[in-house]
């Protein structure tokens, strides 16, 4: 299956961030969801045909110092000559302006994961990070620049793969993990959801890496063969507001039928907290997207979200959003589509 190409437009309200009201486990349909008063506040336009411009999109708190959050957006199979290398683009969200853009080298597919990295060089301004799926290394890179400057800062690979490794998918998905280490500096989740583990072959890992250093703060590797643990990712530093991390780590192919499964951790040391199964009209829960928005319905614990764009509860292709509790995976809300409408194909935070 491809994905459909997207066009970021960044709106003055995101409903799923204002959910107060509704009765917990409502199935709500998508053609009921609507912001009142929503406004564009800007619009961008990929460059050609097959791009896949705004695969996905990041904000920044304040990438270029002028006191105004930041989008960073991708086009990972932006074509040179034919070939895909991957383009990424950060834009003024003060006035709409390209800030600058970074192109992936031959193979790339630069962008097919961004993220913001917070400040990793001290300087005030919020870096950024995009991942490079297909690179010379073989099993996947993540590089990190200043937000500032637009300096490449590091290129992070997975050290522990042999020389002739391939496929790995290091930095699929990615998350900024906040302080996970209280040294003062940002942190980052990565997932390689195709790396091999000791339940089999493509059965996936998570990384904590320092933003410091590059250090491996903790990982946590997927348990089933074949399983693809990673392929969403969401993490908060305390997200349940007792100073206990969160980490949300898809897994495409685990669960009944491989339709999917999403599993919670709690704690630094990752922790176990529970899974959320899919469901019979399932066709990949934790596939694409995930996040963690805060405390949706006013009850003073976080919720986070999670998609399956191809589940079918209202007909083939429908979608699927949910709110699960952070705290112990109760749902909250499912959104769901109409038949052919794929809901939940993108989420991201404009700031």
């Amino acid at each position: 299956m491809s994905l459909k190409p997207l066009i970021p437009t960044i709106y003055a309200g995101i409903l799923l961030a204002s959910c107060a009201g509704f009765e917990a486990q409502d199935d709500l349909r998508g053609d009921e969801l609507f912001v009142e008063g929503g406004r564009v506040l800007q619009f961008w336009v990929g460059e050609k045909a097959n791009d896949q411009f705004g695969w996905v999109a990041s904000p920044l708190e304040d990438a270029n110092g002028d006191g105004f959050a930041d989008v960073l957006t991708c086009a990972p199979f932006h074509a040179i000559e034919g070939v895909p290398h991957g383009r990424v683009y950060l834009y003024s969200g003060r006035d709409g302006s390209l800030i600058r853009q970074h192109d992936g080298e031959r193979g790339d597919l630069l962008g097919l994961s961004v993220a913001s990295a917070g400040d990793l060089d001290g300087d005030g301004c919020t870096d950024y990070a995009a991942s490079a799926t297909q690179p010379r290394t073989g099993t996947g890179a993540v590089r990190i620049w200043s937000g500032r400057t637009g300096e490449l800062l590091h290129e992070w690979v997975d050290a522990s793969a042999p020389n002739d490794a391939t496929g790995w998918n290091f930095g699929r998905e990615m998350a900024g993990a906040g302080d996970w280490n209280e040294d003062g500096v940002p942190d980052l989740a990565i997932s390689a959801p195709q790396a091999p583990t000791a339940a089999g072959a493509q059965a996936g890992k998570v990384q904590i890496r320092s933003g410091a250093d590059d250090a491996i703060l903790a990982e946590v590797r997927g348990a089933v063969a074949g399983g693809q643990f990673g392929t969403c990712l969401a993490a908060d530093v305390d997200a349940l507001g007792i100073g206990k991390p969160v980490l949300v780590v898809g897994a495409m192919n685990e669960g009944e039928g491989q339709r999917g499964r999403v599993h919670v951790f709690h704690g630094r040391a990752l922790q176990p907290a529970f899974v959320v199964e899919s469901e019979a009209h399932h066709v990949n829960l934790g596939r694409f997207f995930a996040s963690i928005p805060g405390d949706c319905d006013g009850d003073g614990i976080t919720e986070i979200y999670l998609v399956d764009f191809e589940g079918g509860q209202a007909g083939p292709g429908s979608g699927e959003a949910q709110l699960v509790s952070a705290a112990d995976g109760r749902l909250v809300h499912r959104f769901v589509g109409q038949a052919g409408e794929g809901l939940g194909i993108g989420n991201a935070e404009a700031g």
